[in-house]
């Protein structure tokens, strides 16, 4: 993703005819890449929410009976901290 980015600055920059360096490609790609994540960026946040979600319910439906042994453990920790 960040190479093509990057090749995308450089024609840009090629189509002004000027000459640049490192650091004007670098830039001309910080803003295209800025440009970019702020015009996705409600799209990216939904997609994460939901990828974060299904792996929450896969984890659940997989580990159920473990992560209520679990919670069981960390209880019996946490009661057994209060008495020492």
């Amino acid at each position: 993703m960040f190479d093509e980015v990057i090749e995308y600055a450089e024609s840009l920059l090629n189509k002004d005819g000027k000459e640049y360096n490192v650091n004007d490609v670098l830039d001309k790609a910080v803003g295209l890449f800025l440009d970019s994540s702020r015009a996705n960026e409600k799209a990216q946040i939904a997609q994460h929410g939901a990828n974060h979600h299904s792996f929450i319910e896969r984890n659940l439906a997989r580990w159920e009976g473990d992560f209520d042994k679990l919670h069981l453990f960390y209880i019996t920790a946490q009661e057994a901290g209060v008495v020492f």
